[in-house]
């Protein structure tokens, strides 16, 4: 029976403890009582919904920001590997450019050299 008292409003409980019955000005009272308390609980309702969808909103950005934050990190030590090779090939590359100028360099020497013996065997056939 409680309960029940307990969501009837004031004015009724106190017209039935006495016997009476509520008049239409009073019944308008708590109408309007009514409706305050129902506006007033649906502007809490949205003023909660709003905190909690800003409250969703930020914990999907901070998911959202540690995947960026790994896959930054991943990107970076791939970016330092890739340079690291790139350095190293740069240096491979250099090297076999010296040892193709020296091979170069060694075949116009045999070349000439051999150009100059045949023209001396050339020179000691025709004497």
């Amino acid at each position: 029976m409680q309960s029940h008292l307990l969501a009837t409003p004031p004015n009724v409980i106190r017209d039935r403890q006495s016997g009476g019955t509520a008049s239409t000005a009073s019944l308008r009272t708590d109408l309007e009582l009514s409706r305050t308390e129902i506006r007033t609980l649906r502007e809490e309702r949205d003023k909660l919904k709003a905190a909690l969808q800003r409250s969703l909103g930020q914990q999907l950005d901070q998911a959202a920001t540690k995947d960026l934050v790994a896959r930054i990190d991943e990107l970076t030590s791939n970016n330092h590997e890739l340079s690291t090779q790139l350095q190293q090939v740069q240096q491979e590359n250099t090297q076999l450019q010296q040892r193709l100028d020296e091979a170069e360099d060694d075949l116009a020497a045999a070349r000439s050299s051999l150009r100059r013996m045949i023209r001396e065997e050339s020179r000691d056939n025709s004497r």
